[in-house]
């Protein structure tokens, strides 16, 4: 097989207007872990700035407003090398976070905006955004801006982020799909307030679809991927609880002792010497073991999940194309109901498991076994 084949991977990346993250958070984090998924853009979060949620093997990088509302997010797997940036832009009705991606060879800075559509804008405030980042750039989010382009409507909006994306190099590569569906006066509307602006030079490179799931938000996930370069399956580390510091000791002193350091004056072969004492010593003294830290590796389900879950999850998946398909007030109403069944069905689940977890523990529990317990419930090896 080709080497550059072998060096390659899918690269994932959701991107959704949650409307409140934090009660949807554990479905959003199984979601997360079954597709696969190695970057989330996220707008509306809706979290107070002193909170705190986490997500099992991501980060979360985020812009919160002092009210608890609004707010953007960028969540990433931790095989994922990133680098938060402060930026700024003068319209501060705007809201934006940007990171910058370490070892993403097509991907170097992905931004999450949210704008409401109560916002005054200008085409210069989007030139702001777009001029900083001219290649291997993702802007995305909710821009509240409608064009033919991507949407079925046009507004003010929209005019100005396609002449600003044409302007600096981007390219929406929205497929037309609604984003949004929701129900206003007993009929449905459908819109695509949510774009996915890429440079244009990665922009063929992605496939993009609007998935089966809202998760409660009238806002569908949307997923993009990309093929990448470079491998990050896995990473060596030495586990120094099982090194034997005698013969590490031992081994050191006894290459010490049988080198002749006054035969060199050059101090770069004398450093290189001593490094290569200790690297043998360690290897042969200390074991290592290997962590995945590539979220495409097999998805191992959350300890709680059952098959009444994923049949649940699939009927609420299965209404939502009914509804899709057939877009009636009725069919509406249908698919709501599965998304409240299966969201109770998983916190149930959650709290029997959390509830057996604490009913396994008694005097009889090592510290080492606690934490061999605590590990395995966090879904960490």
């Amino acid at each position: 097989m080709d080497k550059n084949l072998k060096d390659t991977f899918s690269l994932n990346l959701f991107q959704w207007n949650s409307q409140s993250l934090r009660p949807k958070l554990n479905e959003f984090s199984c979601l997360l872990h079954q597709e696969k998924i190695h970057i989330a853009i996220i707008s509306e979060t809706w979290l107070e700035p002193e909170s705190s949620p986490t997500i099992s093997k991501y980060n979360i990088y985020r812009t919160d407003r002092p009210n608890g509302y609004g707010g953007v997010a960028v969540i990433t797997h931790k095989s994922i090398k990133v680098q938060p940036c402060q930026f700024y832009v003068n319209n501060t009705g705007i809201e934006l976070i940007h990171i910058k991606l370490l070892n993403c060879h097509y991907i170097e800075n992905i931004i999450s905006v949210y704008c409401p559509s109560s916002i005054n804008t200008t085409q210069s405030d989007w030139d702001d955004i777009f001029t900083k980042f001219p290649k291997k750039s993702i802007i995305a989010g909710d821009f509240n801006g409608h064009h033919i382009q991507w949407s079925y409507k046009s507004n003010i909006r929209g005019t100005q982020l396609l002449d600003s994306c044409i302007e600096n190099g981007y390219i929406a590569i929205n497929n037309g799909a609604a984003t949004r569906i929701k129900l206003v006066n007993n009929l449905i509307q459908e819109t695509s307030p949510d774009i996915t602006f890429v440079s244009s030079d990665i922009a063929i490179q992605f496939n993009w679809q609007v998935t089966s799931e809202s998760l409660g938000s009238d806002h569908m996930i949307i997923k993009y991927s990309i093929c990448n370069r470079g491998k990050c399956s896995s990473v060596r580390k030495r586990n120094f609880i099982k090194a034997d510091w005698l013969r590490y000791q031992y081994l050191i002193e006894n290459q010490l002792n049988s080198s002749d350091f006054s035969s060199s004056h050059n101090v770069q072969f004398l450093y290189d010497n001593f490094v290569n004492c200790l690297n043998t010593a360690a290897d042969s003294c200390i074991p290592q073991y290997k962590i995945c830290k590539d979220p495409t590796s097999k998805f191992k389900p959350k300890t709680y999940w059952s098959p009444v879950i994923s049949e649940a999850v699939a009927k609420r998946r299965l209404a939502l194309k009914v509804f899709r398909r057939n877009p009636t007030p009725l069919n509406y109403s249908r698919w709501q109901k599965t998304i409240v069944i299966a969201k109770k069905l998983i916190r149930e689940a959650k709290f029997k498991s959390w509830q057996t977890f604490c009913d396994s523990i008694d005097e009889a529990t090592t510290a080492s076994d606690m934490w061999r317990r605590m590990r395995w419930y966090k879904g960490i090896k």
